[in-house]
């Protein structure tokens, strides 16, 4: 019995260990769900008013409420640094 013992402590360690790697997947999991979500939003927008690239590069928006400006350059297949030239030069002719 006492033998066994050990055998016993091990298994509950192995199922603690599996339940905090299922926790640590799960957060990732709904981090993931988080950011496409914002996907979603940000190219239901972007598909009502399609035009060109100026203008796709217009809807880009930097605050915390959207995807990086990395991802929605990607997502509306623009290139970065087209689109902060673009805005700079939106804003000198302004």
């Amino acid at each position: 019995m006492i033998s066994n013992a050990s055998s016993a402590f091990d298994r509950a360690k192995r199922i603690n260990d599996q339940a905090e790697q299922s926790a640590r997947k799960e957060g990732k999991l709904y981090k993931k769900i988080g950011e496409l979500s914002m996907d979603v939003e940000f190219l239901k927008k972007a598909a009502v008013s399609l035009g060109s690239n100026c203008q796709l590069s217009m809807m880009i928006e930097a605050d915390k409420n959207h995807p990086s400006v990395r991802r929605q350059c990607e997502l509306l297949e623009l290139s970065r640094s087209g689109h902060y030239r673009r805005e700079k030069c939106s804003a000198f002719s302004s």
